[in-house]
């Protein structure tokens, strides 16, 4: 699996909110950003683009 989120800046937006991390966001998020960007990436093909925008999200 790649690591698409830095889980230092995740922990520390989580400590700033007085939440804790647990064991199993960190891959379940980098899931959903691969997901979003395969997303994007399909969309962006389908318009005959090579560049991806947040309207492709």
């Amino acid at each position: 699996m790649r690591n698409f989120v830095k889980e230092n800046q995740i922990k520390d937006y989580l400590k700033e909110k007085n939440i804790c991390l647990g064991i199993d966001f960190i891959e379940g998020l980098n899931q959903e950003v691969e997901y979003l960007t395969s997303k994007a990436i399909s969309r962006a093909m389908k318009n005959s683009r090579k560049t991806i925008y947040g309207r492709d999200v």
